[in-house]
């Protein structure tokens, strides 16, 4: 396995437990100097380009975080503007949601007389605690703790291990009510009146229904009658400039046609072409938008749209929500942190077909990308000095 980070590259070797899993993108736990670090795998190969190597010590997560085209695009972007190969993957990654690694001390010994007030501090605080990571030693035992640790280690009385932080946001399973069923015959009026509440939106949490008034007795008898299931589910949190509008459509003029069948064309033969369209305001253009993606989707292809400015965002979202539905995702810096990583993962798993936003949502994690879409091409906002 190779990683590049900066003008380095380092080489692991695969243990044999994880060639069946390992691939380009997967996140692995190594070994680095005296430290134990994330890393992407960028690249496998059979001729290692040193004799001797460390071994990868753990796979992180059960699927790749990046798609093998992303890995490309990072290292061109990398070679085209000298910018470190490591802060171009970063670009493709997920908002807030890569673990780090802490170093964590234990005692190794329970009993032990010790001189040193800091090593006596140190020492009373790690039995009390059983585990404390450096930065929490840092802040309650301030400077010279490294010194009473390193003392505290060359006698053996204590010992250290990384942990995996969790990433700054997850995934959050919830316990939702999926209805089964409808018929109530057999329903009391309250079970009948719980049934219908969650009918109405297709399933809801169980903690909106509890905070609504219901009762989790009511909500146990539903399920165990086979009128609903209760699941965990993870649900992505939409923004609330995506709401739920009434599908729409616009009869396009010939020279808007003659636009959408030369990009269909070329879409078809995937033959990566570039199109100009040129229109005042209020021209049509968005139209011919709409049906370039609608072309796009039908042949299974995903589609990015980029504004110049993230207020244009919500005006540009809502026309392709009205076409597209809930296959409508947005992405731009003004999300909170919860929203983007619930978009990202959203099109990462495939829930998405289209994003809509400003130019950072060029990285989104499309595999089947067919179609983008740069609208106002001669904003100097899509380019940063």
């Amino acid at each position: 396995m190779t990683s590049r980070g900066g003008k380095s590259d380092f080489e692991y070797l695969v243990p044999p437990a994880l060639e069946e899993k390992l691939s380009l993108g997967s996140l692995v736990l190594v070994p680095f100097r005296t430290l134990q670090q994330i890393g992407i795998v960028v690249e496998l190969s059979q001729k290692p380009s040193i004799s001797e190597h460390r071994e990868i010590l753990s796979l992180i997560g059960e699927q790749p975080l990046l798609y093998p085209y992303q890995i490309e695009l990072a290292k061109w972007i990398s070679d085209y503007y000298f910018s470190p190969f490591s802060e171009c993957l970063k670009l493709f990654l997920p908002p807030g949601g890569i673990p780090r690694t802490k170093k964590v001390f234990s005692l190794a010994v329970e009993e032990a007389e010790l001189r040193g007030k800091k090593q006596k501090e140190i020492y009373s605080y790690l039995k009390l605690k059983k585990r404390a990571s450096v930065e929490e030693l840092k802040k309650q035992f301030g400077a010279g703790f490294q010194n009473a640790l390193r003392a505290l280690g060359g006698k053996g009385l204590i010992q250290s291990e990384y942990e995996i932080e969790k990433p700054k946001v997850n995934p959050k399973p919830e316990k939702w009510a999926i209805p089964l069923k409808s018929r109530t015959e057999e329903l009391s009026c309250v079970e009948q009146r719980v049934l219908e509440r969650i009918i109405s939106t297709g399933g809801e949490r169980i903690r909106v229904l509890l905070e609504e008034g219901y009762s989790s007795k009511e909500l146990a008898a539903l399920e165990r009658k086979g009128f609903i299931e209760i699941a965990a589910l993870t649900k992505r949190r939409r923004p609330g400039m995506l709401l739920k509008e009434e599908y729409g459509k616009f009869e396009l003029s010939e020279e808007q046609k003659l636009a959408v069948s030369q990009i269909a064309g070329s879409l078809k033969k995937m033959a990566g072409g570039i199109f100009l369209l040129q229109g005042i305001t209020g021209s049509g253009k968005t139209e011919v938008y709409l049906a370039a993606a609608e072309e796009a989707l039908s042949q299974g292809l995903q589609v990015i749209v980029l504004v110049p400015e993230i207020a244009l965002t919500p005006q540009i979202a809502s026309r392709f929500r009205k076409r597209f539905g809930d296959k409508v995702s947005i992405s731009h810096s003004a999300l909170t942190l919860r929203e983007r990583f619930d978009q990202w993962w959203g099109l990462k798993e495939g829930e998405f077909q289209v994003v809509i936003g400003a130019r950072s949502a060029i990285f989104s994690p499309l595999p089947r990308l067919g179609l983008i879409i740069l609208d106002e091409e001669h904003e100097t906002s899509y380019k940063q000095s």
